[in-house]
């Protein structure tokens, strides 16, 4: 059936290009015996830049172009109406791959998370704060409910926090209270079970504000944004805490491009050091990007029984980053991807991967049907697809 949508149209162009260079290329080769260099697919874009970094092609990267089409092609066909036109994908700090859309601003939900838990990071680095820091010790009001809950126990979804009072989206769920700041029943005592759970976010980054003595905003846009030149962004917040400082939400809320969420991957990729113009600017400390990317959660602990818990992060979370580790009985969690992979996923499929193993950065973003995949299966299956392309 003829696709009526002008995005999908567009991007699947770009995948056609792909594809037809390496037909030229093959064609070439096999008639005058030489291998002709790397134009095309250079020219998908103009300019040849994509953001900070040069748009090569993927063969001079030692990437197989039609393996890598292939890859785009699953999630062009199956991913939903934003296709693949908010897709970017770095080797290195070269981009072998740019959608027709990538500089558009939008929310990335929950991949806020990520920079959540790196606010904390920077916080540490200053000594204002550290992993088992209590939030009692920060915020009085959590003494009687939550006297043992600490910083480490938000950054990893183990804190059993738990607001009173109705769901603010009208959904069947205890989560999401319209006053998140209210303590309730705790799901259960800290570091005892895993429960994704934003309302204990929402309180993470309230926590986080007034160790910060500002806005997260302010706080991330002066140490993290400015650095890597990310000027245009947002982030829900709200403006009556009783601290007076703006208080932006731990749980979501961020609104940035895939150019830009792809800077935040490919600093984490070098360990924490910005990269740009052959210069290295550290930013986030090495020692925390190898914690925050490996399994912090215990297998010895249970997913909560609460009404999120599908989410299952029992081998699998790190501090608020996903990470491709393995459960208790021994089954990783995305089995075609490398085992280092780490990530960050949102709501509307917005996902931001770091695969160390393969020098690589993919953002996916869009504001397509929410209900279409399985996140999980369905990168492990484009995964399977893309290592045929790197390896």
């Amino acid at each position: 059936m003829k696709n009526k949508n002008p995005l999908l149209r567009r991007d699947t162009a770009l995948l056609m290009r792909l594809r037809l260079h390496t037909f030229s290329c093959f064609f070439f080769a096999l008639v005058f015996g030489i291998l002709v260099p790397s134009l095309a697919y250079a020219r998908v874009l103009d300019p040849k830049t994509v953001g900070p970094w040069p748009l090569v092609a993927p063969e001079n990267l030692g990437i197989k172009p039609d393996k890598l089409a292939r890859a785009l092609d699953y999630i062009q066909s199956n991913a939903g109406d934003d296709g693949i036109s908010q897709t970017l994908i770095l080797h290195g700090n070269k981009a072998v791959f740019a959608g027709s859309r990538v500089d558009v601003v939008h929310n990335v939900y929950s991949v806020t998370k990520s920079f959540t838990s790196t606010a904390l990071a920077l916080l540490i680095a200053e000594n204002k704060a550290t992993l088992d820091t209590l939030i009692c010790d920060i915020d009085a009001q959590y003494c009687d409910a939550y006297p043992q809950v600490s910083l480490r126990h938000l950054a990893t979804m183990t804190s059993g926090y738990n607001a009173s009072g109705e769901n603010r989206w009208q959904e069947n769920s205890e989560d999401w209270s319209v006053t998140p700041f209210a303590s309730g029943t705790p799901l259960f005592p800290p570091g005892t079970a895993f429960a994704y759970w934003d309302e204990a976010m929402i309180v993470f980054g309230d926590v986080l504000t007034q160790l910060a003595q500002q806005s997260l905003y302010d706080y991330l846009n002066e140490k993290l944004m400015q650095p890597m030149q990310i000027t245009n962004w947002k982030w829900w917040h709200e403006t009556n805490r009783p601290h007076g400082y703006t208080m932006n939400y731990g749980a979501g809320g961020i609104e940035l491009s895939a150019i830009d969420l792809a800077k935040y991957g490919s600093l984490m990729l070098n360990g924490g050091k910005w990269q740009q113009n052959g210069e290295a600017k550290r930013l986030i400390s090495k020692q925390w990007v190898e914690a925050a990317s490996r399994n912090q959660i215990p297998l010895s602990i249970k997913t909560a029984d609460t009404d999120r818990k599908s989410i299952d992060g029992v081998g699998y979370y790190g501090f608020n980053w996903w990470v491709n580790g393995v459960n208790a009985s021994g089954q990783r969690q995305m089995p075609n991807a490398p085992s280092d992979t780490y990530y960050a996923r949102g709501f509307n499929n917005n996902m931001l991967f770091i695969i160390p193993q393969w020098n690589m950065v993919i953002v996916r973003m869009g504001m397509d049907d929410e209900k279409r995949i399985d996140k999980v299966a369905f990168y492990n299956e484009f995964f399977g697809l893309l290592r045929e392309a790197v390896e």
